[in-house]
């Protein structure tokens, strides 16, 4: 198996950890409360109510050493997320994909205090942003800001330092262009400016180089 064959392996192994671990964890406390009291949501009626075969859920909880991964198609992934009341993308993050999010938001909230990134923020309304390579050109400009996006160019620094910025600029990029920016569907402009500070902290750490 190629380098690259056995990260993709990895990183779909490590999903499906999440996937079954997020299951699993969601399913303690989804169950309907009683008296205030959180309570678990049976297999047999997150089954039910998902139109899901015991069997199948069954295996997605398994999740031991010896176990196949869990690999649930799209349409079952949202059934079960709709029936336990959570967004699909959450039961597909890994943990370093919660510290991500957290990391961005902590850096978003720390960065108001900076003059620049204030004045870039306050830029963000008046951009066109009428495509993903607008939106991504808007993350690429906010993590120069931030400094999560650093000079690729720079010949001060190492080969492989800056093979390693040119990996983050793209991962950057790449990940805000994924953003469904459509007022209609709820993230507008106003969303950006959190948004784009996000994908600048992911973008260091999917970066592929």
């Amino acid at each position: 198996m190629s380098e690259e064959a056995a990260g993709d392996a990895r990183l779909f192994e490590s999903v499906s950890r999440s996937f079954t671990e997020g299951l699993r964890g969601a399913m303690r406390v989804a169950g309907l409360p009683e008296e205030g009291e959180l309570q678990p949501k049976t297999t047999s009626d997150l089954a039910e109510e998902a139109q899901v075969s015991r069997s199948t859920l069954s295996k997605f909880m398994a999740g031991g050493s010896g176990d196949p991964p869990a690999n649930p198609t799209l349409d079952v992934l949202c059934r079960l997320a709709d029936t336990l009341g959570v967004p699909p993308a959450f039961l597909l993050m890994r943990p370093k994909d919660w510290a991500s999010l957290a990391t961005g938001t902590m850096t978003f909230l720390k960065a108001l205090r900076a003059s620049d990134f204030v004045s870039m923020v306050e830029e963000l309304p008046s951009m066109r942003l009428n495509s993903p390579h607008d939106v991504a050109q808007a993350a690429l400009k906010l993590g120069e800001v931030l400094n999560t996006v650093e000079n690729d160019q720079d010949g001060r620094v190492s080969t492989e330092i800056r093979a390693f910025r040119r990996a983050v600029r793209a991962s950057t990029a790449t990940v805000a262009a994924a953003i469904p920016f459509r007022s209609v569907d709820g993230v507008s402009k106003e969303h950006l400016s959190v948004l784009l500070t996000l994908c600048g902290i992911v973008g260091t750490t999917t970066a592929r180089n």
